[in-house]
């Protein structure tokens, strides 16, 4: 009962996420990653995935913390590397072997992301994070996550092709 209720929950956060990348705004974008990451931290958690549910939980962090800084149109190095030290440090606390490091690269580019000014750069690097969640999620039973993975590239893809600069 507890796997489907996880799926379920990922399912959610599926939802959440792949409404994020078809926002035409920075801002549009990391409001719909913080209700996205509500329901992959609840979901990795009921899943046992310890890292993936850290990742998820201080991306809420992340999110929050270029939302704001997105609002006072800040561009702060130190709030970057904060959130970098924070996702190291989730893997290290939380560290369950080299699967691991799935979850901390696909982390590690999305801040990558959600730091750039352009959405259409956010929508290019996010595509790249999705091959480690996919392979994490696989590893943890998580079809919700190979699902969202999947989807997540094709929303991003689709917002490249349709804001694009003609």
């Amino acid at each position: 009962m507890i796997f489907i209720v996880a799926q379920a929950v990922g399912f959610v956060g599926m939802a959440m996420l792949a409404m994020a990348y078809l926002q035409r705004k920075r801002e549009s974008i990391l409001a719909f990653n913080i209700a996205s990451a509500v329901s992959w931290t609840l979901h990795f958690i009921l899943l046992g995935a310890l890292t993936g549910a850290a990742m998820n939980a201080a991306s809420i962090l992340r999110a929050g913390a270029f939302f704001v800084a997105a609002k006072k149109h800040s561009h702060s190095r130190v709030v970057f590397m904060a959130v970098m030290a924070l996702f190291f440090g989730m893997a290290v606390l939380t560290w369950q072997g080299w699967v691991s490091a799935l979850p901390l690269v696909a982390m590690t580019l999305s801040t990558v992301a959600m730091w750039q000014k352009s959405p259409q750069h956010m929508r290019a690097i996010i595509i790249v994070s999705t091959p480690f969640w996919i392979a994490y999620n696989i590893i943890n039973a998580s079809i919700a996550g190979v699902v969202t993975e999947v989807l997540l590239a094709i929303s991003a893809a689709v917002g490249l092709y349709v804001y694009r600069r003609k």
